[in-house]
């Protein structure tokens, strides 16, 4: 196992370039520095508040597909870190939200409800946020419309009603067209 281990760390540094790992004992890691991860890119985002830089960098769950037959606790590490990941990712496009209905952009307020309710097409929040603001846009037919579509797609995945305030909203709106 050692010696497959020194070949595939060999195999590494030639394709990555000298310096760009750094190993002590067990230990094996990429140095930052010097090479560029889109996860790494994401985080620096999110810790310097460029949040727009951030949604833009997430690109789907971590990892999406990859899998290792024979490592439980590679499979446990990646599913932790795309949960974590995705709570960011959700968390940075609630605050874009909440920004951009501060200053009373609704056009940016739906761009990020858009790319919430892609992120999480459950979401009764996200539903109803893109909801409003689509209806505070005047844009009550689209709001309808994804309301509909928001409860179709909840009783056809998890076989449950849709929730009250959507089908609520949406008769509301329906009211005013």
């Amino acid at each position: 196992a050692r010696h497959r281990l020194s070949v595939a760390l060999h195999v590494l540094r030639r394709g990555l370039g000298e310096g760009c790992l750094t190993t002590s004992g067990d230990l094996v890691a990429l140095d930052a520095s010097k090479v560029w991860s889109d996860v790494g890119a994401f985080l620096e985002a999110l810790d310097e508040g460029r949040l727009e830089k951030a949604v833009e960098l997430y690109r789907g769950p971590f990892l999406d597909g990859f899998f290792l037959s024979g490592a439980p606790e590679h499979g446990r590490w990646v599913e932790d870190q795309r949960n974590r990941l995705a709570t960011l990712y959700r968390s940075a496009l609630e605050r874009l939200v909440e920004e951009a209905e501060h200053v009373g952009d609704v056009g940016a307020a739906i761009r990020w409800w858009r790319r919430l309710t892609a992120h999480d097409p459950f979401s009764t929040s996200a539903a109803l946020g893109l909801m409003r603001a689509l209806a505070a846009q005047g844009d009550h037919t689209g709001a309808i419309h994804h309301g509909r579509a928001h409860a179709t797609l909840v009783e056809a995945e998890l076989g449950v009603p849709p929730d009250p305030k959507v089908l609520k909203l949406g008769s509301e709106l329906r009211a005013v067209v």
